[in-house]
C-alpha cells in the first residue's frame, strides 16, 4: 500500500512541476533513459542537487549486471551470508539499502560498527531539527500539537489516539 501512496505522490509532484514548467510530458517520457535530462528538468526544484540514498533508486539509474545478480542472490541467502555480500555491491547506495535491510530485518546479524552507522543515519535524520523531506520528532510534535488545538480539540476518542502516539515518539526520543 505504502508503494502506491509513493507512486501516487510522485506523480502528483511530478504533474506539477511539468505544468509549472510547461514540460511536455510525453518529450520528458521520451527522455526519461537519460538520468541527466531527467535530474536537469527537476533541479529547478531544489532535488537535484543533494540526492539522499532513498531517492537514488529513481535517479541514480539502472543497477548495473553485476549488482542485479548480487540482488538476487542477496534475496536467497541467509542473514549471516547477506552481511557477507554488502561490499560486494559496486555501488555505495546499494550497499547501504543492503545495510538498511538487514538492520530492519535482522539487527543481530550485522557488525556492530555497521549496526552504530545506520542506528546514528536514523536518528540524524529523526532527530533533526530543519525542515526535511521526511518526517522528524520535531514536525510531528508540531503536527501533534496543530491537530489537537485545530481539528480534534472536540473529539476525546481522537485526542487519546493522538496523545498514545505522542506517547510513544516520546519513548523512541528518550532512546
Amino acid at each position: 500500500m505504502s508503494a502506491i501512496i509513493l507512486v501516487f505522490a510522485v506523480s502528483l509532484i511530478l504533474s506539477n512541476i511539468f505544468y509549472r514548467h510547461q514540460i511536455d510530458v510525453s518529450q520528458a517520457a521520451r527522455s526519461l533513459h537519460s538520468d541527466q535530462a531527467f535530474l536537469i528538468a527537476l533541479s529547478g526544484e531544489g532535488w537535484a542537487t543533494e540526492l539522499l540514498f532513498e531517492e537514488t533508486i529513481y535517479f541514480g539509474g539502472f543497477a548495473k549486471e553485476k549488482d542485479k545478480s548480487l540482488m538476487k542472490k542477496f534475496h536467497q541467502v541467509d542473514w549471516k551470508e547477506k552481511v557477507n555480500l554488502i561490499d560486494k555491491f559496486s555501488e555505495e547506495r546499494f550497499q547501504y539499502f543492503a545495510k538498511c535491510l538487514i538492520y530492519e530485518e535482522s539487527p543481530e546479524s550485522l557488525p556492530k560498527s555497521i549496526f552504530n552507522e545506520i542506528n546514528r543515519s536514523f536518528a540524524q535524520r529523526l532527530l533533526s531539527k530543519n525542515k526535511e523531506k521526511w518526517e522528524t520528532i520535531p514536525s510531528f510534535y508540531s503536527e501533534v500539537d496543530t491537530l489537537r488545538e485545530l481539528k480534534y480539540q472536540d473529539d476525546e476518542e481522537m485526542l487519546e489516539l493522538i496523545e498514545q502516539y505522542n506517547q510513544y515518539v516520546m519513548e523512541i526520543e528518550s532512546k
